[in-house]
């Protein structure tokens, strides 16, 4: 509807376009097959006309895709790539910015406001536990879920959190302050949006005299990712650091790239990742990602596990665990044949994922922690039951079917 505007003259009787300008334009192009008609205003397409300069600018060429594969599979914890594990990056990288510049020996304080949908739904989400997480410097990658309470209600008691960043690289400026934290007054949940996006948080770091050290806004913008205000606002070109060999902005150019080179998506997307780290190193993050996914899929189908109360204020239980006992004696039975064989299979093994997410399980975000149940699950059902079917010679390893689906 934001790309429509339409008005009528009331004098004349006639249906006159408008352009996104603001100016009449008689050249304007109607949209005849719109369903948007009030009486009988006809809705057009917006359309700078020919003769002011608001006139429409074409759109920019697309630019080449530079997300990685590792950037898209992440591993992580549940149950939010947006309100989990986006929060938690933005202040673990906070506290990461105060130990480079120097400042977190003067840190006495550190509060954080969450808006609009991260304060809505942000208990729910965990978005609290992830800030606090963040701000002890953990990863989304090195969370020990099975300690995750305990930390917590250690902070909680004691009302202190040792703050900073334990490095990620050989060189990188480490350090750690312990400070007083109360979640109640240093966690603030604000209703209101801010301006850029409905994922918006505020850092803040005070010292002993109650002045402000340092504030950044950050953006969660889906998918684990996150972006300051300033980058948010930031409109020049972003100039590529890795001169791939095979760039491509959209799939039919994929395509094309597989035909000219007679090469498979999963080769040209392996070149590409070794444009930025070494074979040996692609080979390795694969593992670790498939890794993490299968053990996901395990936990989640545990017999143990069946009937267990998943969180949340509706009754909600377990469900992959029965799903995955029935889905084996009705193979053993031979009950259902083809296609539903296929879909019992795959649907306990989403489902084993999901209900692992909702508990704040580790997970891969692929690539949202809300879709994180699809890749492992078809994943799971190629390896466990069609991979040994295949002649040995048209068997392929994980690694190709994860940098396929990263494409």
């Amino acid at each position: 509807i934001e790309d429509i505007s339409a008005t009528r003259d009331v004098s004349s009787g006639s249906d006159v376009e408008v352009a996104s300008c603001g100016c009449s334009s008689s050249d304007s192009t109607s949209d005849e097959k719109s369903p948007l008609k009030l009486g009988k205003v006809r809705a057009t397409k917006r359309k700078g006309c020919d003769g002011c300069g608001n006139a429409s600018q074409k759109e920019s060429p697309l630019q080449p895709i530079t997300t990685s594969t590792f950037e898209l599979f992440k591993v992580g914890i549940g149950p939010s790539s947006s309100h989990t594990v986006g929060p938690l990056v933005a202040c673990r990288n906070f506290v990461k910015d105060l130990v480079a510049e120097g400042l977190l020996h003067k840190v006495a304080q550190v509060k954080v406001e969450l808006c609009g949908s991260l304060a809505l739904t942000g208990i729910g989400h965990y978005t609290n536990k992830a800030v606090v997480l963040g701000l002890h410097g953990i990863s989304p990658a090195e969370v020990d879920t099975s300690s995750v309470e305990s930390f917590l209600e250690k902070v909680a008691n004691m009302g202190k959190l040792e703050i900073g960043f334990g490095g990620d690289e050989p060189g990188d400026a480490n350090g750690f302050r312990e400070i007083s934290f109360d979640e109640t007054r240093d966690i603030i949940l604000s209703a209101e949006e801010l301006p850029l996006h409905p994922n918006g948080m505020i850092c803040q770091a005070f010292d002993e005299q109650d002045q402000e050290l340092k504030q950044v806004t950050y953006y969660s913008i889906g998918g684990g990712f996150i972006m300051t205000e300033a980058q948010m606002l930031d409109t020049a070109p972003k100039a590529t650091l890795v001169d791939m060999p095979f760039p491509f902005s959209s799939m039919s150019e994929l395509v094309d790239i597989c035909r000219r080179e007679n090469l498979s998506v999963s080769a040209v997307m392996r070149r590409n990742e070794e444009a930025r780290r070494s074979p040996e190193e692609v080979d390795a993050g694969l593992r670790k990602i498939w890794q993490v996914m299968e053990e996901c899929v395990d936990r989640g189908l545990a017999k143990d596990k069946a009937g267990m109360a998943l969180p949340g204020p509706l009754g909600i239980t377990r469900r992959a665990p029965d799903l995955y006992e029935h889905a084996q004696t009705e193979e053993q039975d031979q009950v259902l044949p083809g296609l539903m064989d296929e879909m019992r299979w795959l649907d306990c093994y989403a489902l084993a994922v999901m209900e692992e997410n909702a508990c704040m399980g580790r997970v891969v975000t692929a690539p949202t922690n809300g879709a994180s149940g699809i890749v492992p699950a078809t994943l799971t059902y190629y390896m466990r039951h069609l991979r040994h079917r295949q002649r040995e010679n048209r068997r392929h390893a994980p690694s190709t079917f994860l940098l396929a689906a990263a494409a």
